[in-house]
């Protein structure tokens, strides 16, 4: 028996991408990914950043990030490299 292939969501934010991908098994999307060109980040090639942000921004990010159900550093994380992505295209 022949197996359907899945389509992936369109994505409004890496978030809401991120929620999918926690829910999802690639391996239901296998057929429907494509080949990247742009190199992929290496893991130890990546350095610390330190923020300092008020009690209230703190409280902020936290709650928010619990909303999409993400750490803190992750949320915060996500959205500068959308801003880096945004700015680039500019």
């Amino acid at each position: 028996m022949a197996t359907k292939t899945k389509r992936l969501p369109e994505f409004k934010t890496v978030e809401e991408e991120a929620v999918f991908w926690e829910t999802n098994s690639i391996a239901d999307f296998w057929d429907a990914l494509e080949p990247v060109s742009e190199p992929l980040e290496v893991a130890g090639k990546k350095r610390l950043l330190s923020v300092r942000l008020g009690e209230r921004d703190m409280d902020a990010l936290r709650q928010q990030a619990s909303r999409n159900g993400l750490g803190t550093g992750t949320l915060a994380r996500v959205w500068i490299l959308e801003r880096l992505r945004r700015e680039k295209k500019n």
